[in-house]
């Protein structure tokens, strides 16, 4: 009797919370009638007024516009292409021009492409006429920047957001070294000092600078709303003409067996600077170190007969400014080791042999306002702690980590400030603790195909192989699940590329 007491009350206890979620008590759309304590007066509750949306959240990867074409094209998705569109939207609520009750992302498409506002590839044609569909949102004009530093470009934005206009951001803008434009648009929402708060459309990150490179912050729009100022003036028009030269990644291969020719392939370089005609801020290609045309390539010092360390200089000339950078490589000896250097003593090579073999070499860090850097060469690490490695965007800023680098993935460190070595994320600089760090084993000689080093190739090496394809596919550019060494064994075809023809030839090889 127990039990069936306890049993009825389980099932009417479920059934109570059912008919909650599904409204079967007495529940009505609109005004809802409940009965008051004597159960014969009836009273009528207010509608409640749904909460309206955060225009915040809004991103251009939405399901509810996500895949809606700007333009017609199959391509030309909201998701693919729509920073520029999702930064409009969130301005346009933002300065007060419109109000979600009326306004989103959908609608504004629609308008557009009801009038044939974006091009054939999704482009948008003119701001008149967004002027035109949004009554009150004005963009008064494009700007480039004047100052090339972070702090720079930050105190612009805050120039006109003080006087009560609004900024959408050209936050990445480039042409890689395949001559494609990479470009995306960012809202500005706030600036303090160098932080610049932004609301991506394409992501939920908020920090510009730390989730943008600075330098490939182009120019931005400024916004003018129904509140703003009719009259406004002009960021100071002082600036000094500037040229810089930046390597935005290092070559794949930085060490090298005697013989072996040098391959530049995997570097790219960046050309920025300061025009001194115009003073505006501009970026020219991010172009490949092996065939560039924006820098000129010095690698006469290079001899590969020899072991030693050489420099391989690149310099950009351009409007009477010159900027010079350089790379450190190493040719290996005889014996596949790292040859001493020359100002090194007997004294000091003896404590080296001694010294823990995973201490990074340190380094000056690359300043915006030094006239000279130096620069080591770029040696690979990897973290095989617990969890992940947090990356920040500045060595002296270590609060809040900007990526985070799974265990086990290889990257090259460029740089070393005090203990934090630098090294590029897509592209963008961050800084991680190298005190945590080991480094990967590339000093032995990997024969083709035997990725782990254990004298035989076999289904262990192929597995190898395979899993560094599959987070090829997913992994940010930067990182790898194989060192430098370890791909020129994985490289069994020897094409130069790690791909699928490998994985048919390491078949191949272990059936034979």
């Amino acid at each position: 009797m127990h039990f069936s007491k306890k049993f009825l009350c389980a099932v009417i206890s479920c059934l109570m919370i059912f008919g909650v979620f599904t409204g079967s008590f007495g529940s009505f759309s609109g005004n809802t009638i409940t009965a008051s304590a004597d159960e014969s007066e009836e009273t009528e509750e207010p509608e409640q007024t749904p909460p309206k949306e955060d225009y915040h959240q809004w991103k251009q990867f939405d399901s509810r516009w996500g895949n809606m074409s700007l333009g017609g094209g199959v391509y030309n998705t909201m998701t693919a292409i729509g920073c520029l569109v999702g930064s409009i939207c969130i301005a346009a609520v933002d300065c007060g021009a419109v109000t979600t009750d009326n306004f989103n992302p959908t609608i504004f498409i629609n308008k557009m492409n009801s009038v044939g506002g974006f091009g054939s590839y999704g482009e948008l044609l003119s701001y008149k006429q967004v002027a035109q569909l949004i009554p009150g949102f004005e963009v008064i004009n494009n700007y480039g920047f004047k100052s090339s530093t972070k702090e720079g470009k930050a105190a612009e934005m805050k120039y006109w957001i003080d006087q009560g206009y609004y900024i959408i951001c050209h936050a990445k803008y480039y042409m890689d070294q395949n001559g494609y434009w990479q470009s995306h648009f960012v809202y500005i929402e706030d600036v303090d000092g160098e932080y610049v708060k932004m609301n991506d459309p394409g992501s939920w990150s908020e920090d510009m600078f730390g989730t943008y490179w600075y330098k490939f912050a182009a120019d931005y729009l400024v916004i003018k709303g129904p509140n703003s100022p009719t009259s406004y003036s002009e960021p100071p028009a002082s600036y000094e003409p500037e040229l810089a030269l930046d390597l935005l990644y290092y070559p794949n291969k930085t060490v090298y067996k005697l013989g072996e020719p040098l391959n530049l392939s995997g570097g790219v370089g960046i050309v920025t600077g300061i025009n001194p005609n115009s003073g505006y801020y501009w970026i020219l290609h991010a172009e490949n170190m092996g065939n560039a045309h924006s820098f000129a390539t010095y690698t006469s010092e290079f001899d590969s007969s020899k072991a030693g360390y050489y420099n391989i200089y690149f310099c950009a000339e351009l409007y009477g400014l010159e900027a010079w950078q350089s790379i450190e490589v190493v040719v290996l000896d005889e014996n596949g080791n790292y040859p001493p250097r020359e100002e090194e003593t007997e004294e000091t090579t003896q404590s080296d042999e001694n010294a823990e073999e995973d201490t990074p070499v340190t380094s000056t860090r690359k300043t915006e306002n030094s006239e000279e850097t130096t620069t080591t060469a770029a040696d690979e690490y990897y973290f095989s702690g617990e969890g992940d490695l947090d990356a920040y965007s500045d060595p002296n800023e270590t609060e809040n980590p900007v990526a985070s680098i799974p265990n086990g993935y290889v990257f090259k460190v460029f740089d070393i400030y005090e203990n934090y070595g630098k090294l590029y994320l897509d592209g963008n600089e961050v800084w991680v603790d190298t005190e945590v760090l080991k480094r990967a084993q590339n000093s032995e000689s990997y024969e083709k195909g035997d990725i782990n080093n254990d004298g035989v190739v076999d289904i262990c090496d192929l597995s190898l192989l395979n899993d560094y394809l599959d987070a090829l596919k997913n992994a940010p550019e930067g990182l790898s699940l194989l060192s430098e060494t370890e791909l020129n064994a994985a490289d069994i075809n020897s094409d130069g590329v790690i791909d699928s023809k490998d994985v048919i030839s390491f078949i191949s090889e272990i059936c034979i």
